[in-house]
């Protein structure tokens, strides 16, 4: 499977290696799906921040007699669940969409390997011994 990391990186040596396996330029909605997760992500651990430090807050507001600025605060932290909800969802989403992609994509040939449209556009490297040769047509192996 092809890592993320490198695709983002460079996109047109991803694209020119699968071009290579016929198939048409993958890195533009590879990297759509990757900022989707990446943005759902950070969404997230933003919301995560802002709710455990309002959770610590709450506790001290309290103490202070301060019930309506913590009542306030243990409402924008049910909000924060909610929102959160939503996102974790969204994230999920995006990364099995991006999952999926990755898994059904051929693995990029060598760069040695030549261009072409099928086996007879392959490059003889070496042989050895010579082939059979029959009195009959042979099967197929399968």
């Amino acid at each position: 499977m092809h890592d993320i990391r490198a695709i983002r990186t460079q996109p047109e040596t991803f694209d020119a290696a699968m071009a290579k396996r016929g198939l048409p330029p993958q890195s533009a909605v590879l990297l759509r799906h990757d900022a989707a997760r990446r943005a759902a992500q950070t969404q997230l651990q933003d919301l995560q921040a802002e709710r455990r430090s309002l959770s610590k807050a709450i506790g001290a507001l309290k103490k202070q007699g301060k019930q309506e600025a913590a009542d306030a605060a243990m409402a924008r932290v049910g909000e924060i669940k909610d929102l959160m909800g939503g996102l974790e969802a969204e994230e999920t989403a995006a990364a099995q969409a991006l999952q999926q992609l990755l898994e059904t994509l051929p693995n990029a040939p060598f760069d040695d390997v030549p261009q072409g449209e099928d086996e007879a556009d392959n490059a003889l490297v070496r042989t050895w011994g010579q082939p059979k040769v029959y009195d009959f047509a042979p099967k197929q192996h399968f």
